[in-house]
């Protein structure tokens, strides 16, 4: 048993008043195996009595505390301590099970890979298990970045890294405020990552209804973050289907842009979701043929009002 435990492998939880779950992502990463110095939680400014939690764990684990600056910023921070050669990223509102850490650490040695990828547990707000999800087949990266920007991903805690390469691509993306996970993903493998995948233990990850995560909403700043984002890895995809996919983000945006009101906005997100060959409309039945007849800015501020 103590053989197969992750020695090579520390886990970074950034953590914004999480206060009422904390204690139990630091425990499931215990109980992986992981050893306590090498977990490590940025108290992203929190305000509640995250630091009391914290201090019950601090012979076990190491924390830093700064100033809130949203998640890829705390990630980075985080990073920037890691002294293994391999790392994970843990919201600090999930958890973890069956060996995933310790089963990622061994498949990246065997295969030395760059990134690791393990299956997501959907956990319901009842406790009730949803959809597992595993990640795409990564025989080919170039195929697995096309599912990727597809939509085909598992969350940020199935992601484990080889140190020095994440150190190598600039880490997060630290102006991102959404999709961030999404993007340093498609900037690894444009990079050259070797990708690994496991299909042993998963992340648990929990819908917890209106609890707080280190996110922010959809304000015109997070939607500018994305596109921008996205926008800086576009000139860099390898393929039709790639730049497609990538069309498929940037429509989602401007969904997200028009139901908010942000015009300007929206259309750009819009234009360059068709320069990436992206013609159609993403969603429900009901959802395109509301589009075909009224095109998606006057359907999507329709929508908007509805929820108001």
């Amino acid at each position: 048993m103590t053989a197969s435990l992750p020695r090579r492998t520390s886990v970074v939880i950034p953590c914004y008043n999480g206060a009422a779950f904390v204690a139990a992502a630091i425990d499931s990463c215990l109980s992986e195996g992981v050893p306590g110095g090498q977990i490590i939680v940025v108290d992203d400014g929190s305000t509640d009595a995250t630091a009391d939690v914290l201090a019950g764990y601090a012979d076990r684990i190491r924390v830093r505390r700064q100033a809130n600056a949203g998640a890829s910023k705390a990630r980075n921070a985080g990073l920037a301590l890691v002294e293994t050669p391999y790392m994970l990223f843990f919201d600090a509102d999930d958890l973890y099970d069956g060996g995933i850490i310790a089963a990622l650490e061994a498949e990246m040695i065997r295969s030395r890979a760059d990134i690791g990828f393990g299956a997501i547990q959907n956990v319901r707000p009842d406790g009730s298990l949803g959809r597992r999800v595993r990640p795409p087949d990564p025989t080919d990266p170039q195929r697995f970045l096309e599912a990727w920007l597809s939509g085909h991903t598992v969350q940020t805690n199935s992601h484990m890294w080889r140190s020095a390469f994440l150190r190598g691509i600039g880490g997060y993306r630290a102006e991102m405020k959404t999709l961030e996970e999404i993007e340093v993903v498609v900037r690894g493998i444009l990079a050259g990552a070797t990708l690994a995948v496991t299909d042993t233990g998963q992340s648990l990850y929990i819908d917890r209804g209106n609890a707080d995560r280190v996110r922010y909403g959809n304000s015109p700043e997070v939607i500018r973050s994305a596109v921008d984002g996205f926008a800086a890895v576009e000139a860099s995809l390898n393929t039709h289907g790639q730049r497609r996919a990538l069309g498929k983000r940037y429509y989602q945006q401007a969904r997200s842009a028009f139901r908010q009101g942000y015009s300007a906005l929206g259309h750009e997100a819009l234009a360059r979701a068709r320069a990436c060959g992206f013609r159609g409309h993403l969603g429900t039945r009901g959802h395109r043929i509301l589009c075909g007849i009224f095109g998606l800015e006057r359907k999507e501020r329709w929508s908007g009002r509805q929820l108001r």
